[in-house]
């Protein structure tokens, strides 16, 4: 029997921006089903680390794959990731609505706008710009983002930080939920309640 290739795999994977080294030989595998939060402090490389998974930087030395394929070179790859960093890529000026309606266009999916702001508790602010959300409300609407096109491999840099107890818990029963449909989630974070909670297998990199 074939066994389908792991969500992400890294091996031996290290990223230096000229004399400084930012990630040094990691090496991990996640299949899905799988959730995961890469823990330590800041300046250990976990958003350089979730940037190689998602094909925005390319390791210096080592080898990543997502499905089993160079995240970089392959379109399918990135057409089955999500990737929601510290910038959330959300237009101020639109509607929460609007936001997503314009993703769902990029994407090309028919995806319920509503549905989605209703799974993180904000549909009653469907038709609110999004200059008068907070930052916690925008991590959530970036969450929702998330979950347009039905990706397999969702990987997450900070998403905890500035949310507050409800939104936490949206996300962990989100990151649930995404475990049960057999995805793949990775989180970087410096919560190790909310991991724990999430029933997250935790990866330190200090």
């Amino acid at each position: 029997m074939t066994h389908p290739s792991p969500s992400l795999q890294l091996d031996n994977v290290s990223r230096s921006f000229g004399n400084r080294v930012a990630l040094r030989s990691i090496s991990l595998q996640a299949e899905p089903g799988h959730s995961i939060a890469i823990m330590g402090p800041n300046g250990c490389g976990k958003t350089t680390l979730l940037r190689i998974a998602a094909g925005i930087l390319r390791p210096t030395e080592g080898r990543a794959y997502a499905f089993g394929k160079d995240p970089l070179r392959d379109c399918e790859v990135r057409a089955r990731t999500a990737y929601l960093g510290h910038e959330l890529g959300l237009y101020d000026e639109l509607t929460a609505s609007e936001n997503l309606r314009f993703y769902a266009g990029l994407y090309r999916v028919n995806s319920d706008i509503n549905d989605a702001l209703r799974t993180v508790g904000l549909l009653d602010r469907a038709l609110d710009r999004v200059a008068s959300f907070s930052r916690g409300m925008k991590e959530r609407l970036g969450l929702a983002r998330l979950t347009l096109h039905n990706p397999e491999l969702i990987l997450l840099d900070e998403a905890t930080a500035g949310l507050d107890k409800a939104a936490l818990n949206i996300l962990a029963a989100l990151c649930r939920k995404w475990r049960d449909e057999n995805k793949t989630v990775v989180l970087a974070t410096h919560d190790s309640v909310f991991a724990s909670e999430a029933g997250m297998k935790v990866i330190d990199l200090s």
